[in-house]
């Protein structure tokens, strides 16, 4: 109410002003004609200012401010990964037993075009995520996220995730899957006692975190290639020797680099 009275008052502040500077004008040159003349070419081109400012430069301004957002939500993005996306998501894939039909759609490199991610997202849609229960660890599966509780928590207060649903939808769904396990730790329950609910769980899990993958590879190797570059040789889809993925991706590097 205060912020609408102070705006009141500068209005009428201005307009005072203006009425002064008229009369002072008129007072020295005694010429209202011209006063008259010049007020309402003034105010004949104030809707020329109007649509130059409301539909030019608030749209620029307003494209900026949400690119700066998405900076800050991909650097949020990129943090929910180096602490345990990836990990995540490479125990979902060590307990998927049709991974194989899906798995070449996942060998990323420098190479990749908006047509290859695309491509992809379309596999990703259409692609079942089920594992096998008898290949995942819930211990090993609770002590990742229950260790990154807190951060998982100060992503969800993140005012900048509201420009992504889908991320905030991931976040929700391992959030949830560590209720899960702390609600059986309360019961004294064994994570292997009915272990159908948390297997659908961390499928849920699974869905959301392959998808933000795709966009989160998209992202470092458009704006990040260094950091792509470390990216791939965590790829968690790729079964190969740490050595012998690093020589690789090292190699496909110093090829793009070449080529720019």
């Amino acid at each position: 109410m205060k912020n609408i009275k102070d705006q009141v008052k500068l209005a009428l502040g201005l307009v005072l002003l203006s009425v002064v500077i008229y009369c002072i004008n008129y007072a020295i040159f005694k010429d209202a004609h011209h006063i008259f003349m010049f007020l309402t070419e003034d105010l004949a081109f104030i809707p020329i200012e109007v649509l130059f400012v409301s539909l030019i430069i608030e749209r620029l301004i307003a494209r900026r401010e949400k690119k700066h957002v998405m900076e800050k939500l991909n650097m949020v993005i990129g943090l929910f990964f180096t602490e345990m996306g990836t990990d995540f998501l490479k125990i979902c894939v060590d307990s998927d037993p049709n991974i194989e039909t899906i798995r070449s759609n996942f060998f990323i490199d420098f190479k990749w075009t908006k047509n290859d991610y695309i491509r992809t997202r379309k596999v990703v849609k259409e692609y079942d995520h089920k594992l096998d229960i008898s290949k995942i660890d819930f211990s090993e599966v609770r002590n990742l996220i229950h260790e990154k509780r807190p951060m998982i928590i100060r992503m969800l207060q993140n005012q900048a995730l509201l420009e992504h649903d889908t991320f905030t939808e991931l976040l929700q769904a391992v959030f949830h899957l560590d209720e899960e396990f702390c609600v059986r730790e309360k019961m004294g329950m064994n994570f292997e006692e009915e272990p159908d609910h948390l297997a659908r769980d961390i499928e849920r899990v699974y869905g959301f975190l392959t998808f933000e993958y795709l966009e989160y590879m998209q992202y470092l190797e458009n704006e990040y290639p260094y950091l792509f570059y470390s990216a791939l040789i965590l790829n968690p889809y790729d079964q190969r020797d740490y050595a012998t993925i690093k020589e690789s991706v090292t190699k496909l590097y110093s090829e793009a680099c070449s080529q720019k």
